[in-house]
């Protein structure tokens, strides 16, 4: 037989090594856990607006979106329409369903001092940050009152004109 098949043993120091490095993780890890040292905390800007929403699916396959305060009908999504709001609502219901709460409490769309926008689940105490998902996060914050203006072509040309 050759060298090559020979099966040769890990070294006793490296296991005892890697074993060292382990610990030495969780125990960093556990510290910084527990004291705080090394966190990072980012701190969030006041509310400065926010609207209470519910979601009401139509027979039809259409979605409502209603004002929890009053009851309007601010938008109707059709089929087609809101792919990036029916995504996001789906996983919001579904977690919902998967602590078994119901459709009762309505969600919360936050705009914060610093411009940010985020929905929310005050029933579970969940949260989704709307910004990373760039010029998706107006689908939502078109329902707020003081919203920035969006621009298109035509009104940058409508502005020159005048």
């Amino acid at each position: 037989m050759s060298d090559q098949n020979e099966v040769r043993p890990i070294p006793r120091t490296a296991l005892i090594g890697g074993f060292l490095l382990i610990i030495t993780t969780i125990v960093f890890a556990a510290y910084s856990s527990f004291t705080g040292v090394g966190k990072t905390q980012i701190t969030e800007s006041e509310t400065v607006e926010q609207l209470d929403l519910f979601f009401q699916d139509r027979d039809d396959g259409s979605v409502d979106v209603i004002a929890a305060n009053d009851g309007t009908v601010l938008e109707t999504l059709k089929i087609n329409e809101g792919g990036f709001v029916r995504v996001v609502m789906r996983g919001m219901v579904r977690d919902r369903k998967a602590r078994n709460v119901g459709p009762e409490v309505p969600f919360r769309l936050i705009r914060r001092a610093d411009g940010k926008v985020m929905i929310t689940d005050p029933a579970i105490n969940n949260r989704i940050d709307l910004e990373p998902f760039g010029s998706n996060k107006d689908a939502f914050a078109r329902w707020l009152k003081s919203r920035t203006p969006s621009y298109t072509a035509e009104s940058e040309f409508s502005m020159q004109q005048s």
